[in-house]
């Protein structure tokens, strides 16, 4: 549950904030905030029905971890080789929003979290597109493995 904690945090932070005011200080008189927060994690964590869940748990349980496809683990590859040029041919005339995050992902090695706080897009739709920018260049590279 380790890799949900920042930004399960920061949804449990932001939906306290959008609380009524009053009942903000009223939690704050009763020292009630932490136990508010706490008590928010573990049903957002729990629960498959979930606000947290649909945005975060969801896609990353449907794809455990899913990194680059090992087709396109770029330190395999070599200069010379086919499917390498094949692919750096065709980044060149993906949608700018693809090559982008591409170029982060592979060339500046930020992580899915690091994308998500950089860009402010959620990490669902950064692993959503990042596949479809791999389907591309699958389909284009003719990738039979």
């Amino acid at each position: 549950m380790s890799g949900y904690s920042e930004e399960l945090l920061s949804h449990c932070v932001i939906w306290f904030l959008e609380r009524p005011r009053e009942q903000k200080i009223q939690m704050l008189q009763d020292n009630k905030i932490e136990n508010y927060i706490l008590r928010c994690c573990s049903m957002q964590l729990k629960s498959s029905t979930s606000p947290f869940y649909r945005e975060a748990r969801k896609f990353r349980m449907g794809i455990r971890n899913a990194e680059l496809p090992e087709m396109f683990d770029t330190s395999t590859y070599l200069e010379d080789n086919e499917l390498y040029e094949c692919m750096m041919r065709e980044i060149k005339e993906l949608h700018w929003y693809y090559q982008r995050l591409i170029e982060e992902k592979w060339n500046n090695k930020l992580t899915y979290q690091d994308l998500r706080k950089k860009y402010g897009i959620t990490l669902a739709s950064l692993k959503n597109d990042l596949n479809t920018a791999y389907n591309i260049l699958h389909n284009k590279c003719n990738c039979n493995e």
